[in-house]
């Protein structure tokens, strides 16, 4: 064999392994986060939803919202913002969501869909319907309702479980969570109630996610 196709052979063996590895790495990821609190837990780690905000997910019309980038970022995926559109894109391997705030028309992969609820905007923060954008690129999506927690993970349902009940210590959400001054059942749809409108209202957004 040649060196030229030693070369070739061993540049191909290194590529394969990155793939496997970074492929590992994307199905071993399970993101925690509990209403009302501005913090996650990833592989039982904590870190900021919102860095340096101290945004908390919410409950609005039945549905948790959370400010979505980063969880987007830790999952490996990209954010894009169009601030003249108040359109976002989200970008996960070969998925794209596009959705407007305000509006529960979004686009899959270019296809049109309803949403249960449209994006908004709080505290000039922008907050999206956790559950959909999850699902559609293929992560499991568990809630506790006695908790308020949801479970974001690639890893089955029984799979998480498994490891939660052998390392307690690491997986579980209420040894590591900071304690939170929002009730667990706060809803923020009294918030909005007390705007003059929903048009009003989303005038006042930031240009950031």
């Amino acid at each position: 064999m040649t060196l030229k196709k030693v070369f070739i052979a061993l540049l191909i063996s290194m590529c394969v392994s990155s793939f496997l590895v970074s492929a590992s790495e994307a199905s071993d990821v399970v993101i925690k986060i509990k209403v009302g609190n501005s913090q996650m837990s990833v592989n039982g780690e904590l870190a900021e939803i919102d860095p340096g905000r101290n945004t908390a997910p919410i409950i609005h019309e039945g549905r948790t919202l959370i400010p979505i980038r980063s969880i987007i970022e830790t999952i490996g995926g990209t954010v894009e913002w169009d601030s003249l559109e108040s359109r976002i894109t989200l970008k996960y391997k070969e998925d794209e969501i596009n959705l407007k705030i305000g509006s529960v028309n979004a686009f899959f992969n270019g296809s049109e869909e309803t949403i249960d609820v449209a994006p908004i905007i709080i505290n000039e923060r922008t907050m999206f319907p956790i559950r959909y954008i999850a699902e559609k690129f293929d992560f499991e999506v568990v809630w506790e309702g006695g908790t308020n927690i949801i479970t974001i993970s690639k890893k089955s349902v029984s799979e998480v479980a498994a490891e939660e009940k052998e390392e307690p210590e690491e997986t579980d959400i209420d040894l590591n969570f900071e304690e939170t001054m929002f009730e667990e059942d706060y809803i923020y749809d009294e918030f909005l109630e007390d705007e003059e409108s929903l048009e009003d209202f989303y005038e006042e957004e930031s240009d950031e996610i």
